[in-house]
């Protein structure tokens, strides 16, 4: 989609008569001299009023665009994505586990598995992916592992959590931090069962090594979703430079 600026660009380069009426004059004289510049207009382009209309049309799918893409905005901001991530994505590094995050966006894999240590962008391309989906038009939320315990107090987290099950996206950031008491440990691996059903995507974010992530998933879970995982090995200190030590389509 081209940006505003050139579609106006095209339009004044049309040299389009302009009816005297935008101008808020009506009398009948100026009527008639528009009136001639059109069909002079037309005369000297015979395609004029198609191009004309592709421009209106252009510019009035421009309009939607942005309409959806502030909704977008607006239910992004919804979602609590660390003011960190948001920063980030602002200007963002192209590292491997950013684009590769992107690309699954367009993949048929359910879940996206971002491991490493603190620093090598696993957070970051995290937020990117949801961002990508949720301006495609998908619901999503940010769901910090070590939160989980919180989020579970009181009817109104237990709400959340049902409600999480139904999410077209989620982001658990740092899964396998969290200390579960029995109850809350079911409740949560419920919400990963329920949205394995439902067929929502998942992101990960850990720095486990993949044994260990697999055991904190469950036995049953984790083979459930091995071949529908797309698992990211981030390495590095930092996000500078090449982070990724392997991508690969499975988290065997």
């Amino acid at each position: 989609m081209r940006k505003r600026a050139e579609v106006m660009a095209d339009f004044a380069a049309m040299r389009r008569p302009v009816h005297p009426a935008s101008a808020g004059i009506f009398n009948p004289q100026a009527i008639a001299k528009w009136s001639a510049e059109m069909a002079a207009w037309r005369a000297a382009t015979p395609d004029a009023d198609a191009r004309w209309q592709a421009l209106l049309d252009e510019d009035e799918a421009l309009d939607k665009a942005q309409a959806k893409a502030r909704a977008a905005q607006h239910r992004i901001q919804d979602v609590r994505i660390p003011k960190g991530v948001l920063s980030a994505l602002v200007e963002p590094k192209p590292t491997r586990p950013f684009v590769d995050a992107l690309a699954w966006c367009a993949a048929p894999k359910q879940y996206l598995a971002l491991a490493g240590n603190v620093g090598t962008g696993k957070t970051v391309a995290a937020g990117a992916a949801l961002v990508r989906l949720m301006e495609g038009g998908a619901s999503g939320a940010w769901l910090s592992a070590g939160a989980v315990t919180s989020t579970l107090g009181g009817f109104a987290g237990q709400a959340e959590m049902e409600r999480m099950k139904h999410l077209d996206a989620l982001v658990v950031d740092d899964f396998g931090i969290e200390h579960l008491s029995g109850f809350a440990e079911m409740v949560f691996h419920e919400v990963l069962s329920a949205r394995h059903e439902n067929g929502g995507r998942t992101i990960f974010t850990h720095n486990l090594d993949k044994p260990t992530f697999r055991k904190r998933l469950g036995s049953r879970l984790a083979d459930r979703i091995a071949t529908a995982c797309v698992y990211v090995e981030c390495a590095g200190p930092s996000m500078r430079g090449e982070a990724v030590k392997s991508n690969e389509p499975s988290m065997r």
